[in-house]
């Protein structure tokens, strides 16, 4: 089980406040994100695609679930977002686990 308390990218702060863990389960990894009674969580599969031209299988990660609702309204209490930022949280939640993800895998799950 990969933990980390902070964010992996500074530039990323609107996630440093929570905490962060990554379970696999099957094929399947979950990102827990927690703070306080705030709760979220990203889903992402391995799924494999065969090379077309070549015979070679590409392995991506694909997010599948992302029900971070409660770490958005957190932020926004904290930070009040406007609908631009709203587009900016999305990417950046996107980014920081999926990055959180690689680390996991990185570090040999």
């Amino acid at each position: 089980m990969y933990q980390n308390r902070t964010s992996l990218n500074k530039t990323q702060k609107s996630l440093n406040n929570f905490n962060t863990e990554v379970v696999k389960v099957g094929d399947k990894y979950i990102v827990n994100y927690s703070y306080e009674q705030y709760s979220g969580v990203c889903e992402y599969n391995h799924i494999n695609f065969p090379g077309q031209r070549k015979p070679m299988n590409q392995r991506v990660l694909l997010l599948t679930e992302c029900e971070m609702g409660d770490i958005i309204e957190k932020i926004n209490i904290d930070s009040p977002l406007s609908s631009k930022d709203l587009t900016r949280m999305n990417m950046e939640i996107r980014e920081h686990s999926l990055q959180c993800v690689e680390d996991y895998i990185l570090l040999g799950d």
